[in-house]
């Protein structure tokens, strides 16, 4: 009977020892559960927040993304590449969606050129310019294409202000030479004549200071140095020196200069770069003015912007409507300017002081019966 009873007694043990260790294993296996759980929870919800990550960094990009089979299907586009091309509600050929042969041929020099490898190209898409870049693998290939139209229009733009600039600094300095040759010869003795020479000279230097001041700013402004400081100024004071300033420009083709600026306005200015900027507006009315025309300089209060807007009016012949936002551009030059001295940098460096300052410029054609341009420019009032 004890035999049996000490039996019973280590079946039960045995039995107990089984069961806690099974109970052991069911918690073991519960907790690797329940971290194999937490872990692939949190490898989704990293996935989750990359993938939002990717799609944000998608869809405010300005390139225009597709990703494309091998089979030239298009199977994804960003919003970019909607709005230039349409929705993908569907895959479509790359023919169908983008109708280019070109940049399907690209795609097709990027598979064979080695899968994973960056490939680079320049390509026209429905005669636009852009710089393609393409990552190729066995089944899909990722395109994106970046507008680069803006920078073809650099280009061209530089390139043709090179070339003025290089005219424009040669007309002058001929000029020099042959009234230096003129003044040496036994003409130049004649007093009328010299001071006739004399008087061209200074024009002409006056032209190349012109064109050395605005290549100077505009090195200024490329390179962040222009520094604006605003402070309380009478507008009248960034009007007077410019117009000391072009008054024998003016007195060459006998413009008449009339400055009707109160004495007591007050604005928010940076004085020097201000000044530059009338300056060269005023150059430009100058220049543009008929002989023995008139410039007039007026302003107007906005008590509900809170500015003071200076405007300078001139008798020129205007400006085409299609060109009176593009004067304001860096190297343009309309059809009329490309006949006169000059680089095609004045206005677009008096656009960057006047943003600089808060404010704004634009030009307009005068209604008749007067004639000519009227130039504003829109200052902080100075005053509270």
């Amino acid at each position: 009977m004890d035999i049996w009873l000490l039996a019973a007694v280590i079946v039960i043990l045995i039995l107990v020892i089984l069961w806690r260790s099974a109970e052991r294993q069911k918690i073991q296996l519960a907790d690797n559960c329940r971290e194999e759980s937490f872990q692939h929870e949190k490898q989704l919800e990293e996935l989750r927040f990359r993938q939002q990550t990717l799609e944000t960094v998608v869809s405010v990009t300005r390139d225009l993304l597709l990703i494309v089979d091998s089979d030239m299907v298009v199977q994804y586009t960003n919003q970019a590449a909607q709005e230039r091309f349409g929705a993908l509600h569907e895959p479509k050929t790359l023919m169908a969606y983008v109708h280019s042969l070109e940049l399907e041929k690209v795609i097709l020099e990027a598979q064979q050129s080695g899968k994973g490898e960056l490939y680079e190209q320049g390509l026209h898409v429905l005669g636009i310019p852009f710089n393609a870049r393409l990552l190729s693998f066995p089944e899909l290939t990722a395109v994106s294409l970046t507008d680069a139209s803006e920078l073809h229009r650099l280009l061209r733009a530089r390139q043709d202000f090179i070339t003025n600039l290089s005219h424009e600094i040669r007309t002058p300095l001929t000029s020099i030479r042959l009234i230096a040759d003129t003044m040496r010869s036994p003409a130049g003795a004649d007093p009328e004549v010299s001071s006739t020479l004399t008087r061209k000279m200074i024009h002409e230097v006056d032209e190349l200071n012109q064109m050395a001041e605005e290549m100077i700013e505009l090195s200024a402004i490329e390179a962040g140095r222009q520094v604006v400081r605003l402070v309380p100024v009478r507008l009248v004071e960034l009007v007077s020196s410019p117009v000391e300033r072009i008054q024998e420009q003016a007195a060459l083709k006998r413009v008449n200069i009339v400055n009707r600026v109160p004495e007591d306005i007050l604005v928010l200015a940076d004085k020097e770069h201000a000044a530059r900027a009338v300056l060269n507006v005023l150059h430009n009315a100058v220049k543009f003015s008929p002989k023995e025309g008139n410039i007039l300089i007026i302003s107007t209060i906005d008590e509900e912007l809170n500015q003071v807007v200076l405007q300078i009016c001139d008798e020129g012949d205007g400006i085409p409507p299609h060109e009176l936002t593009r004067i304001f551009e860096r190297f343009y030059r309309s059809e009329e300017a490309r006949h006169t001295p000059g680089t095609g940098l004045g206005l677009a460096i008096a656009r960057h002081i006047m943003n600089a300052h808060g404010g704004d410029i634009w030009a307009v054609n005068r209604e008749p019966p007067e004639r000519g341009t009227a130039f504003s420019l829109a200052f902080r009032s100075a005053e509270q």
